[in-house]
This record gives C-alpha cells, sequence and structure tokens, in this order.
C-alpha cells in the first residue's frame, strides 16, 4: 500500500510539474514577436524565433515584397537588407508554414510544402494557419508585412 501511495505521489508531482510547463510554454509564445502578412485579400500572422534574424527582419518592417513560386515548395521574396545572422541557427529542416531566409541568396522563404533539413536556411517565424492561402497562390502576389506586436491572439481579433 506504502509502494502504491508513493507511487500516486510521484505521478501527482509529474502532472503537475508538466501543467506548468505547458502554462509556461502557451505564456512565452503569448509573449513573441509577431508579424502581420497582408495581402491583396487576406491577413495571415508569423509567430517569430528568438534569434537575431528575427530581430533584424523586425527592424527592418514595415516593408512591401513580391513573393514568387521556387520550385513548387516554397514563395520566395528579397528584402532590400541581408538579415543579421550572428546568433541565429544556421540551418534548419522547414516544415509547412515555415519562414526561412537563405543566408547565401538573401532571401525569405515560406514553405508551403515540407523541405529537407538545409545549411544556410536560418528559421524565422511559423504561420500557424492559412497556408492554404499561400499555396494556391500563382505567379507574383505582392505582401505588405507589419510588426504585430507581441499578443497575436488579441491582434487577429
Amino acid at each position: 500500500m506504502k509502494h502504491a501511495l508513493l507511487w500516486l505521489s510521484a505521478l501527482t508531482m509529474l502532472f503537475n510539474a508538466t501543467a506548468l510547463l505547458a502554462e509556461e510554454t502557451d505564456l512565452t509564445a503569448q509573449n513573441r514577436p509577431c508579424i502581420r502578412l497582408t495581402m491583396e485579400d487576406a491577413t495571415l500572422y508569423i509567430l517569430l524565433e528568438e534569434n537575431s534574424a528575427s530581430r533584424s527582419l523586425l527592424a527592418q518592417l514595415p516593408m512591401t515584397l513580391t513573393f514568387e513560386d521556387y520550385n513548387a515548395t516554397e514563395k520566395i521574396a528579397y528584402p532590400e537588407e541581408a538579415l543579421d545572422t550572428s546568433d541565429a541557427p544556421d540551418r534548419c529542416d522547414p516544415e509547412i508554414g515555415t519562414l526561412a531566409y537563405y543566408a547565401p541568396w538573401g532571401n525569405l522563404c515560406i514553405f508551403y510544402r515540407d523541405f529537407q533539413e538545409s545549411a544556410g536556411l536560418v528559421p524565422l517565424g511559423k504561420i500557424e494557419e492559412g497556408m492554404d492561402l499561400i499555396q494556391n497562390r500563382s505567379g507574383a502576389w505582392t505582401a505588405l508585412l507589419e510588426d504585430a506586436g507581441k499578443q497575436p491572439a488579441e491582434e487577429k481579433e
């Protein structure tokens, strides 16, 4: 009986610690910088990573960019200035919704298809909802990127 109570107590403590960690993670995500990407007919939000490249991009906003399809995998655009990658990862494994910076060419990439881990690809952030609006665009299209603050849930409403 003592062992059962001990196990139950340990499991309860583990559950409480996990719940606190999940709550802290949710609060941390709400305090991360966010970019608003406005197209002619839609607005999407990009939750940014914490690195020098993301901060560098944020410092250049607002900016209007023209995106084009590349390799039937991503939409790319070229900001006027290179991003500071001094403390950013030098590679990433992009999934659908990843916003990245391809440092060798100096372009932003929005991946609408899963892709392989690539050197020189710096993770900037993630689009959580609305990727079909990007994937279904053909030809070149223009978007305004703006600082959306640090609380994307409130900004979207």
